[in-house]
């Protein structure tokens, strides 16, 4: 079975705390009001890419991405996941960062996982909380301050 695409190192300076504020404040600029995890989708995942990327790395895989649940072929109306990735997905794409893209794993686990992707423990509880917060439904707005209202605790 072929390994999925982006899971090898790459080049990219570990993502620092200002670097993320900064992609954060851009992305979330372009799209406010997003709402990633929907009441009528959650529960059904939470991925790094839009669902058109991860079916077709599921066939270039054989059927299964390794390490990551199996998403129907089926495109569902309506499904924010349809059009983008989550809010971290897109940080890290735009920081130049491919190794989370195929992953199941938060960002406390992709920390774990590759140690080198953050440059420190704060910018993990940094993102933690942004991710926290999208993922119970909240927009990117409300996610990105949750997280900077989180700051001075990490300054400490």
């Amino acid at each position: 079975m072929p390994e999925a695409t982006g899971t090898t190192a790459t080049q990219v300076a570990p993502l620092d705390l200002e670097t993320a504020r900064r992609l954060m404040a851009t992305v979330v600029g372009e799209s406010p009001d997003r709402i990633y995890s929907t009441w009528e989708f959650r529960g059904s995942g939470c991925y790094y890419v839009p669902l058109p990327v991860l079916r077709e790395e599921q066939r270039r895989c054989g059927g299964k991405v390794p390490g990551m649940d199996v998403v129907s072929d089926e495109a569902r109306e309506n499904d924010p996941r349809e059009t983008t990735g989550c809010l971290i997905g897109m940080i890290l794409d735009r920081h130049g960062e491919t190794r989370h893209r195929f992953t199941g794993k938060t960002v406390m686990g992709l920390s774990l996982r590759f140690p080198w992707m953050f440059a420190s423990e704060r910018v993990v509880a940094y993102l933690s909380t942004a991710q926290q917060k999208q993922d119970a439904g909240g927009t990117w707005q409300e996610a990105m301050d949750e997280a900077e209202a989180y700051l001075p605790a990490l300054q400490q």
